[in-house]
């Protein structure tokens, strides 16, 4: 879904630059806000970017936020247990950090998780047989943890925004989050400020729920406060030029 937003965007912006149109940006809240910034790493040119209530990684909002709770856990696991031979080489290389972003040490996630989106119909066919239990509480909560571990190597591997290129210009870029996001967590991962230096982080005071009712202006007034920027430092000083 990622690599098609990303490639429509640039077949819209190819266009609108094709017919004379301008500034342009890109904006979206919450998974729109990152697969906004998504697109915005691959366009070669300033780019106004307003991502409202996201962040760096989709890792957190599944293995940290309100939705882990939505994520079958039990069944992730079985999965990653389906080939032996890879969990355990897996579990051998990676040491899995939230804060993690060296590729060298994330590849290997990115190679499992493709191996596992070509095997994904088999692997669901042979979880329907009984899965043995084990009554062992610790090594419940360890099976677990390895899941969350090996969910988070590979969202980070496909979404963090570490592993795309920096836009042409933070400058222009506002981000617009919630102080009390429990769909978003910020906490123990990469922010976009540290990830690229320059931008701006607006805070609203609310959830993400909240926000996205009651704070739209706030969304608007980014959005706008950012087309100036690109206005006044590339527009206006190309009209200047020009005269």
């Amino acid at each position: 879904m990622g690599g098609a937003l990303i490639l429509e965007s640039l077949v819209l912006l190819h266009w609108c630059e094709k017919n004379g149109w301008g500034p342009l940006g890109l904006t979206g809240i919450s998974m729109g806000g990152h697969m906004a910034s998504l697109a915005a790493t691959n366009w070669h040119k300033p780019l106004s970017l307003i991502p409202c209530l996201s962040w760096s990684t989709a890792s957190s909002v599944f293995t940290q936020g309100v939705m882990q709770g939505a994520i079958d856990w039990k069944l992730l696991k079985h999965q990653y247990d389906s080939d032996n031979v890879y969990a355990q080489e897996i579990t051998s290389k990676l040491e899995f950090q939230k804060m993690q972003n060296e590729n060298s040490e994330k590849s290997e996630a990115f190679n499992f998780g493709r191996h596992f989106a070509k095997t994904f119909p088999s692997i669901i066919e042979n979880s329907a047989s009984p899965v043995a239990k084990n009554n062992q509480s610790s090594d419940l909560k360890h099976s677990q943890s390895v899941a969350r571990d090996f969910m988070i190597g590979v969202m980070d591997e496909c979404t963090h925004l570490a592993n795309f290129s920096i836009p042409i210009d933070p400058e222009l870029i506002i981000i617009v989050a919630a102080t009390d996001d429990a769909y978003v967590p910020r906490r123990s991962v990469l922010g976009l400020d540290e990830l690229w230096p320059g931008v701006e982080v607006r805070y609203v005071n609310s959830g993400h729920i909240g926000a996205f009712l009651f704070k739209q202006s706030v969304f608007r007034q980014a959005i706008v406060d950012s087309f100036q920027k690109q206005v006044i430092k590339y527009y206006e000083k190309s009209r200047e030029e020009q005269n």
